[in-house]
């Protein structure tokens, strides 16, 4: 099934769309899986162009538009049209984004896909889960977690896990989950120590924003405000 993916990236893996509940391991490897098609890690020119929707962070894009077919149409600083794959080649170029037709993300750093985004219609699966509570309960305690305020209200939560880089963000609002991030899309890359030397402690790689609560309260209980 996914023949087309290279080198190490190449070994049979499961869709993680098709079995999201995995998304809830404490084990979950990038090696295992991949999203949409893609795999962690994986060039980012072999990204399939006819499954990509949009493309942002292009300097090589002037203006966008649409075509009588509803696809998306981009022009140069002079107004004359790119084909897609120019398109695509400078976001790589740029550590851009793209967004397929599936709704996933992906994003890029040194050429390489860094970090994929799984967005709210892919996550309806999880409709059973009712409360920031039930989230927690469901997934675990993450090691952080951030607070958005809107009106003096909670908007949103984005909780952080570590050990299997993953991101989720809870909405207040809709009272559901709606983004699933999978790697380190923020900059950040874990520290490889150089062979023959051992590892030394390394200052947290959270992104900023994201502070490590010294406790987190009882799920029994407790709730966030509104949501």
């Amino acid at each position: 099934m996914f023949e087309h993916l290279g080198k190490p990236w190449r070994r049979r893996r499961y869709e993680l769309l098709d079995h999201l509940e995995c998304l809830k391991s404490r084990r979950l490897r990038f090696s295992g899986f991949t999203v949409a098609g893609v795999a962690h890690g994986m060039p980012a020119a072999e990204v399939d162009i006819a499954c990509v929707a949009n493309v942002l962070q292009a300097p090589l894009v002037g203006g966008t538009g649409w075509s009588a077919h509803g696809t998306r149409v981009y022009y140069d600083h002079h107004g004359h049209e790119l084909a897609l794959a120019d398109v695509v080649s400078s976001a790589i170029a740029a550590d851009g984004l793209l967004e397929l037709h599936a709704p996933v993300s992906l994003h890029l750093r040194d050429g390489e896909v860094c970090a994929v985004d799984i967005q709210r219609a892919a996550l309806t699966h999880f409709c059973y889960i009712r409360s920031f509570v039930e989230l927690l309960a469901q997934f675990g305690l993450p090691d952080a977690v951030v607070t958005q305020q809107a009106n003096g209200a909670a908007s949103e939560h984005r909780l952080l896990y570590r050990k299997t880089r993953k991101q989720l963000v809870w909405s207040c609002v809709h009272t559901a989950l709606t983004l699933v991030r999978l790697g380190d899309a923020e900059g950040h890359r874990p520290r490889t120590p150089p062979r023959g030397r051992k590892s030394r402690p390394t200052k947290s790689t959270l992104p900023l924003g994201l502070r490590a609560p010294a406790m987190l309260p009882p799920l029994g209980g407790w709730a966030p405000q509104a949501g």
